[in-house]
């Protein structure tokens, strides 16, 4: 197992019907429609990130309904097949591990794309404070589900919402919007047995360090 399948337990990404379909293809590129809905152009010319032509979530209230439904917490088919033998080489374990706590920015950031998603706080302030708050819930849903199971030395939350000159949220967005859902998803993973949390910032933190230091 690995962090981001919680150590081989379970599958925390969004989980949509259907599976990746080629729209469109050339010698010299491919494009895809992925299973989440977005629009994907890889290169055939070499090593290259791929070009994101449209974004998985767009920033509606329409869509995110629809993809909420491929975030369902307590979906059974979540948990990764053996992980009963995963959760007793766990607790047999002699060395740290820890486990994915989740994220409030970072995936959401991942499915949008860094500019809708940044820009949704002043677009759409209401459904911006829904996601995040929909996305705490969801990832203590997620975790409580084996955290009664197996004692993890620290969670790990990816967040990913620095670049190199600053954070793509300003402190006061912060305080605004995550701030109260980070308190209480860390209180309730103290309260789940776990000792420390670790935040995954990327690049240049300092504004947000006071936030985080409150």
């Amino acid at each position: 197992g690995q962090i981001w399948n919680n150590q081989g337990l379970m599958n925390k990404s969004p989980v949509a019907p259907g599976k990746s379909v080629v729209v469109e293809e050339t010698a010299e590129y491919r494009i895809s429609r992925s299973s989440l809905g977005g629009l994907v152009k890889h290169s055939k010319l070499g090593s290259s990130i791929p070009e994101h032509l449209e974004c998985d979530l767009k920033p509606t209230r329409e869509d995110w309904e629809r993809f909420k439904s491929y975030l369902v917490p307590d979906d059974p088919g979540r948990w990764i097949e053996g992980w009963e033998k995963k959760i007793e080489f766990l607790n047999a374990r002699k060395h740290a591990t820890c486990f994915n706590a989740g994220g409030l920015f970072g995936y959401l950031r991942e499915w949008m794309g860094v500019e809708n998603f940044s820009c949704l706080p002043y677009d759409d302030p209401e459904l911006y404070g829904d996601m995040i708050s929909y996305m705490a819930d969801y990832f203590l849903k997620l975790n409580a589900r084996f955290l009664d199971k197996v004692q993890f030395d620290f969670g790990y939350f990816h967040e990913d919402c620095c670049f190199n000159t600053g954070p793509f949220i300003s402190p006061d967005i912060y305080r605004q919007f995550y701030d109260r859902h980070y308190r209480r998803m860390i209180n309730a993973f103290h309260d789940m047995g776990v000792p420390f949390l670790l935040l995954d910032s990327d690049g240049k933190l300092d504004a947000l360090i006071p936030c985080w230091l409150d």
